[in-house]
């Protein structure tokens, strides 16, 4: 996670932007293989990044699927993460 977070910054630093795009943020925190308890401590911890930057002036726009499959006690993720959020928007995908 904190690689991910030091090559975040320095793509930043290089590109001097304050607009910041993060996809499939949640992928990862799905896979059955974590521990669902270690997958929430991770959400946590992206969330509190994400504040951080909001705050430090990056407009910051997460876009991630809502997934069709049953998620069990992960299925509050998604959730969580938009009631974090300054604004959500919901896109339908076309079939």
């Amino acid at each position: 996670m904190e690689d991910i977070w030091a090559r975040f910054k320095g793509a930043q630093r290089d590109l001097q932007s304050r607009q910041i795009l993060v996809f499939g943020l949640l992928d990862r925190l799905y896979d059955p293989d974590i521990l669902t308890r270690d997958a929430a401590r991770t959400l946590g911890g992206i969330k509190s990044k994400l504040e951080h930057m909001a705050e430090d002036g990056f407009d910051v726009t997460v876009l991630c699927e809502n997934p069709a499959a049953n998620l069990g006690t992960r299925s509050h993720f998604l959730s969580s993460l938009c009631a974090s959020a300054d604004e959500v928007s919901s896109v339908s995908r076309a079939n």
